[in-house]
């Protein structure tokens, strides 16, 4: 092996290896270096690139034999990004069906420019029909003037029972919070918030199934960065061709330096978030001797401190019988999967789906699952 490609190698090998272990290390510890997390799926093509070109000179360095192994026993994160399409997906065996969604607001804001994305909303619930549906960002509004009873319509789809907590109110007649909807009956056990004004909390309900047949169902919304306008333009702007939002960012007069610390610390303060989140949320469950699924917008990639808490505890269904990448998030950094339904080990997955649809910038994600248990 050339000195050049010897070096490269054993670099490259040592970032992938720090992407890996951070994930490992609440983020309080480790502040920004934390972020490297991200970059855990591209080392390991690079890494993966750079070891097949050297494969003829392995054998040669005792250096680069522990690298290559060091990189091959990382490697085992790797299907959580992307999964064999091999898996059959039949609901029809199961004994739940579960739907979970961040529906942003029902594009309260019109971001979509489509006056139907609430309607066409309601027509995949419907269609899909769900035995549970949890939802992430839910607006519902009494308004007189401004209706937008998303509440209303999703009761009359048959979902009786509910369990919701509204993190903001405005004026009495203007709700957002976090909501679980069940065709069977409810009962809710405690919510829980960190930061009300962003929107982020998550609930635990009680879901009885039929007399002697209960289980807990967690839904989670991690904190997220919330970035302004002018920072979505920004990373939109490496995805997007649009010629106006190029024309915005210069108007704008953002030093690009500041807009990449600022973008950064508000990733970091995000991870920190999402730690004590996480550690609160994990902590509280295992109080409990019940049954349990977890839906989620985790905010955060299956390579992360939060992805590695919650499956200390619980398994992935998305690894059970997801298909290919199962990207959910559609923003302006597309390509990540940051939405999962989790399982304890009383039940067994048949079927997990990431539908296809542009209604939010995230996409549904639907799980079915036989019970392990006996009533």
């Amino acid at each position: 092996m050339s000195n050049f490609l010897s070096k490269l190698f054993f670099f490259i090998t040592i970032l992938y290896f720090l992407s890996f272990t951070v994930a490992f290390i609440p983020p309080v510890y480790i502040q920004y270096i934390s972020i490297l997390q991200f970059a855990y799926p591209y080392l390991f093509i690079l890494w993966f690139i750079v070891a097949l070109i050297t494969f003829r000179r392995w054998t040669t360095n005792t250096f680069t034999i522990v690298f290559l192994f060091t990189g091959i026993i990382i490697s085992y994160k790797i299907p959580r990004f992307y999964q064999l399409p091999i898996n059959e997906s039949n609901c029809q065996t199961s004994d739940i069906k579960i739907m979970s969604f961040n529906v942003r607001d029902f594009d309260l804001y019109s971001w979509s420019r489509d006056r139907k994305v609430r309607d066409k909303i309601m027509d995949l619930i419907a269609k899909e029909n769900p035995d549970i549906l949890c939802m992430q960002d839910f607006y519902h509004s009494n308004s007189i003037r401004y209706p937008f009873k998303t509440l209303d319509k999703i009761l009359a789809l048959g979902y009786k029972y509910s369990h919701i907590h509204y993190t903001h109110i405005v004026n009495d007649s203007n709700y957002w919070g976090i909501a679980t909807f069940s065709k069977y009956h409810i009962i809710p056990v405690m919510h829980h918030e960190i930061d009300s004004i962003r929107g982020n909390a998550w609930i635990l309900t009680k879901i009885i199934r039929s007399p002697g047949d209960t289980i807990l169902i967690g839904n989670l919304h991690a904190a997220s960065v919330k970035f302004r306008h002018h920072e979505m333009l920004y990373l939109e702007s490496f995805t997007d061709k649009d010629k106006d939002k190029e024309k915005k960012l210069k108007q704008k007069k953002i030093n690009i330096q500041e807009k990449v610390f600022d973008i950064l610390k508000k990733v970091n303060r995000a991870m920190y978030y999402r730690q004590l989140q996480i550690d609160t949320f994990i902590k509280t469950l295992k109080r409990f001797d019940l049954p349990i699924i977890i839906c989620t917008d985790l905010n955060d990639i299956p390579n992360s401190y939060a992805y590695e808490k919650i499956t200390q505890y619980f398994d992935d269904s998305f690894l059970a019988r997801g298909s290919k990448t199962g990207i959910t998030y559609l923003g302006p950094l597309p390509g990540l999967r940051i939405d999962y339904i989790f399982y304890s080990h009383q039940f067994e997955p048949v079927s997990f789906n990431t539908l296809d649809v542009n209604l939010s910038d995230h996409r549904p994600i639907i799980a079915c699952f036989k019970k392990n248990y006996q009533n």
